[in-house]
Order: C-alpha cells, then sequence, then structure tokens
C-alpha cells in the first residue's frame, strides 16, 4: 500500500494549504538588545524584571533598568537578583572542601589499623532536654595536625586549657543513621526547648507541627527538620553515662565546660560535619527548590505553607545569629560577633526571602485584611484551625507592633524576632548586614 500523499488529509480529501495558519515571525533583535538578552541569560534577572519579563540591564551598583525607570512610581521595590535557593540558612564549617582532618576524621574505615589503637566503645552524649544520643568510639593513633584540647580565656585574662584522650566516633555511617533518626524523633522537644513563649513563635511553630502532620507537607517537614539540625550544630554536646573515656567533670571555676564533660574535640568536628554535609545541606538544597517552585506559582492556597516555611527559616537565621554573638562573648572576642562572613550571608540569605515573600507572594497583604469577613480568597481552602491562627497572629502583631518595628530601628540582631517580624508589614526594605 502507497503511502498517503501529503497534499491530502487523512480521510483522503485534499488540503485546503490556504487554511494552515501562518506562523508569526518574531521581530529581528537589534545588536544592542541581542547583547542585552545575552547579559541577561549570564547575570539573571531581578525579581520585577523576571516577573514582567523584562531585559535586566545593571545600569549602578544597586539598580537596573526597569527597577531604575519604576522606583519614583512604586517605591520599595528591591531589585534582587538572588534566588530562593541561593539563600545561606545555617554556618557550613570547614570550607576547605579536601581538608586533610575531614578526610582523616569523616572518611576512615572503623577496621582501618593505621588510625585506630583500640576495639569499639559505646558511649552517650547529650545538649540536655533529657535527650540521649548513642554512637561509638575507638582510641586513635594521634597524628600532629590532630587537635586534642580545648583552649579559653580565663577569668585572669589568660589562655586556659582542657585537654581531652584521642578518642574519636569510629563508625560513620552508621553515627549519620544516627543523628538522622534522633533529629526526626525529637523535633517537638527542641522546639520546646528553643522556642521562645512569644505568642507568635510558638502559635506558628505549632501549626507548622500540624500542618506537616495532618496535611503532610513535605515542605514544612523539612523546614522543621533542617531547624532542628541547625540546632544540633550550636549548642555543645557533653559526655553522659558509664564510658567517660577517663574524663571526669570538668570543675574548673570560669571555664565554658564547667560541670559537664565534653566531648573530645575530634568527636566534636565530626558531629559538626556530619549533620552539615549529610544532613543539612543535601537539605537545604531540596526545601528551597520546593519552596521556590511553590513561591513563583503563586497560588493563593499554598500561602499559609509558604509564609510558615519561611517563617520557620527566618526564625533560624535568628537563632543563628544569636548563637555566634554567644559564641563570640563565651570566648571574649572584642568584636560583636564572631564568624562575620557568617552573618554576611545569613543576612542576605533572609533578604532573598523576605523579597520573595514580599514581592513576588505579596504575602503581607494577609495579615492587612478583615479575617472576620470570609470574603478573602485565601480564606477559600483553609480550614477553622488555620483561620483562627491567622487572626490570632494578626492580633498579635498589632499588640506587639511598636516592639516589631523597634527591633529593626535599633538593629537588635539577635532577638528571636528580628527577621520574622518582617513579614507582616509592608514596605519592606532590604537590611544591611553589619561590619566588623
Amino acid at each position: 500500500q502507497l503511502e498517503q500523499s501529503s497534499s491530502e488529509s487523512s480521510d483522503g480529501e485534499p488540503r485546503n494549504n490556504n487554511s494552515c495558519k501562518k506562523k508569526r515571525q518574531r521581530k529581528r533583535f537589534t545588536p544592542e538588545l541581542k547583547k542585552e538578552t545575552h547579559m541577561t541569560r549570564i547575570t539573571g534577572a531581578c525579581l520585577p524584571c523576571w516577573k514582567n519579563k523584562k531585559r535586566c540591564i545593571r545600569v549602578s551598583e544597586a539598580c537596573c533598568k526597569y527597577c531604575e525607570s519604576i522606583f519614583s512610581k512604586i517605591p520599595n521595590i528591591p531589585c534582587f537578583r538572588a534566588r530562593m535557593t541561593e539563600s545561606e540558612l545555617f554556618r557550613r564549617g570547614p570550607t576547605e572542601e579536601f581538608l586533610w582532618t575531614r578526610r582523616r576524621w569523616l572518611k576512615a574505615s572503623p577496621n582501618d589499623r593505621t588510625v585506630w589503637a583500640s576495639t569499639a566503645k559505646g558511649f552517650t552524649v547529650t545538649q540536655g532536654m533529657g535527650l540521649a544520643l548513642n554512637l561509638m568510639a575507638k582510641q586513635y593513633k594521634p597524628l600532629p595536625d590532630d587537635r586534642d584540647n580545648y583552649t579559653w580565656i580565663g577569668q585572669n585574662g589568660e589562655v586556659a586549657a582542657l585537654a581531652c584522650p584521642p578518642y574519636a566516633i569510629s563508625d560513620i555511617d552508621d553515627a549519620q543513621r544516627t543523628i538522622n533518626r534522633y533529629v526526626e524523633d525529637n523535633t517537638v522537644r527542641y522546639i520546646q526547648e528553643h522556642v521562645s513563649s512569644n505568642v507568635i513563635l510558638w502559635e506558628s511553630f505549632s501549626m507548622a507541627l500540624r500542618m506537616s502532620n495532618a496535611k503532610g507537607s513535605s515542605l514544612l517537614r523539612n523546614a522543621l527538620k533542617l531547624w532542628v539540625g541547625s540546632r544540633i550544630i550550636e549548642t555543645p554536646w557533653s559526655i553522659t553515662g558509664n564510658e567517660t573515656f577517663g574524663m571526669t567533670t570538668n570543675m574548673e571555676e570560669g571555664s565554658p565546660y564547667y560541670g559537664k564533660i565534653p566531648v573530645t574535640p575530634i568527636m566534636d568536628f565530626q558531629i559538626d560535619n556530619i549533620t552539615i554535609h549529610q544532613l543539612l545541606i543535601p537539605l537545604r538544597k531540596k526545601l528551597l527548590q520546593e519552596l521556590q517552585r511553590k513561591v513563583l506559582n503563586n497560588k493563593p492556597e499554598d500561602f499559609l505553607e509558604i509564609y510558615l516555611t519561611i517563617f520557620i527559616l527566618l526564625h533560624n537565621m535568628e537563632l543563628t545569629i544569636a548563637h555566634d554573638r554567644w559564641f563570640a562573648m563565651r570566648y571574649s572576642l572584642q568584636n560583636r560577633f564572631s564568624n562575620y562572613h557568617l552573618i554576611d550571608a545569613v543576612f542576605q540569605g533572609a533578604n532573598i526571602l523576605l523579597a520573595h515573600f514580599h514581592h513576588v507572594s505579596k504575602g503581607y497583604a494577609p495579615f492587612s485584611i478583615d479575617w472576620e469577613s470570609g470574603e478573602t480568597i485565601v480564606l477559600a481552602k483553609s480550614n477553622e484551625e488555620e483561620v483562627r491562627y491567622m487572626k490570632d497572629v494578626i492580633q498579635a502583631t498589632k499588640r506587639q507592633g511598636i516592639g516589631l518595628k523597634m527591633l529593626r530601628e535599633k538593629e537588635i540582631y539577635e532577638d528571636s524576632m528580628y527577621w520574622c517580624s518582617q513579614l507582616f508589614f509592608p514596605g519592606w526594605k532590604p537590611v544591611n548586614a553589619p561590619m566588623p
């Protein structure tokens, strides 16, 4: 059988070629437009240009052509090129990718006789709160670069030290599974310990927990998991139980370890890096990709999930900043913070999240409407519990309004509502990071 002629239709009738619509020809770009298009693809577009499908051409250090043209008409819109997936949410530890210490203590086999000098022992560590983490350790053969003591500035102004025996976690894979399970099992307890009694904070975390369970929100579940994981790398770990590797409770006045048996420096390094590289970094990527997708889709029914996720991440940044301040004070540093590179990254990340919330999602709008009327679109798919939560938060922000705005005016970065409070009010502007 011969193939059907291209000039015939499927039923054998001749085609009417004139009836076919002509493909619209796109207007040729001028050399200048081609250059601008190319530069936009390289540098990316800011939020206003992205939303309005404009070429984003920088004309100054902080602004592009399009934003400069609309600033006089619509003030306070930030010219942000960064995307949510670029937000830094926590401390990342040592920056050298192939740090020798990391290779030795995160890659060594439990059976490597060149590293270990004893059989494995089970031991227990804690951050308090009545919780325990069970791990396995071995004595290792020390090398010159292996740190075996803690130092601090004593009350007399001199450097003091606490020597530790050469023990380290011997089974990294088992420790990774144990830490992951520990985070999942103890989310509620960490929230109870680290979230203040401020009604906005407490009700928001409680609502996030309920939605992550009742609605199966993977976004909120991952946000809460990242929040707990970030506390693990901040609060010092102490050894508890019968196995202390020969160490006794530190009773030196003025010591940061007074009344405790700290884990050895190598153990601390291992727990820190396992949590950062095996839990937090993969979780951050997954979480921010899903959050960005929902924010850019901008569906009204996703508002509460988006808002609570950003709320949790901003609170995580607040605690990260507060911890860095605590660290600077603990070791008697002269500056307000100990790690200004971290502080700068966290400020940039918080600004990115808030810029998307305010200028893509228009997220502050639900906090300025009358939820008693029952006519808002956001209410359409909200249950009674979610509506009650919004009403309670709106009332709380009104009561605390002066104090919340004062946090920004007085630059109280360490406060647990410094960043979260910036979700609730229109006219938001980016915040500059403090300088050393």
